[in-house]
């Protein structure tokens, strides 16, 4: 039953999102009603594994074990998602990406404060959904499983943004590049059992997007 559960998320996620985006393309608060299914987590816990709404929150979360090494992978994964930019930036469409954000009502006055909600509460929610969730369910029917499952259910999940804006060949580039690094997020998560490991390396992830994103809206020139 708990596989059914994750397959159908895996599968429903990328297609409610293309539907939010067709059905409420007006506001980026409607467009993203899609990100509710990341409380299927918190309400699974308190109403089947009876725990609190604390505990259900903050499970695998601890941020006084976060490990020194996580800073270095973090800007890490900074400078090679920058680089990565630069190099197949002619690849890139900017222009669509712009029209895209637009459309969800984001422009360079409201950018911050939603690029703040990505960094730290949008990245929290995903790896509490799919490393927290997703992952470590699966886990314990089938080790195999819970990582090709949640890995490409990640991937599916981000790649629906990006198909707007990329080549075929870049998309599938940037799919597989997703499906990698939400395998070396398993890892981690699975050897440290900390979520808030992999939250702050995922938030160290997000800031490139936004620095392409503010390019994109022409706030740098």
């Amino acid at each position: 039953m708990k596989f059914i559960i994750a397959t159908l998320l895996i599968i429903g996620l990328p297609l409610i999102i293309v539907l939010s985006h067709l059905f409420l393309p007006s506001h980026y608060l409607l467009s993203s009603l899609y990100k509710l299914v990341f409380l299927v987590p918190l309400l699974y816990r308190i109403a089947v594994e009876k725990n609190s709404f604390w505990k259900a929150l903050t499970r695998f979360v601890d941020l006084k074990k976060v490990h020194i090494h996580i800073l270095f992978v973090g800007s890490a994964f900074i400078l090679l998602y920058i680089g990565g930019y630069l190099f197949f930036a002619k690849f890139i469409d900017t222009s669509a990406i712009a029209s895209g954000l637009g459309q969800t009502g984001i422009t360079s006055f409201n950018f911050v404060g939603i690029s703040l909600y990505i960094i730290f509460v949008n990245s929290f929610l995903e790896e509490f959904f799919w490393r927290g969730f997703v992952f470590e369910m699966l886990r314990k029917q089938s080790r195999f499983h819970a990582y090709l499952i949640s890995s490409t259910g990640f991937a599916l999940f981000h790649a629906a943004f990006s198909i707007h804006f990329l080549d075929w060949n870049m998309f599938l580039l940037s799919t597989a590049g997703l499906a990698l690094f939400a395998l070396l997020m398993n890892l981690h998560f699975e050897r440290y059992k900390n979520l808030a490991d992999v939250w702050i390396i995922h938030a160290c992830t997000d800031i490139p997007h936004i620095i392409v994103g503010l390019f994109a809206l022409g706030v740098f020139h």
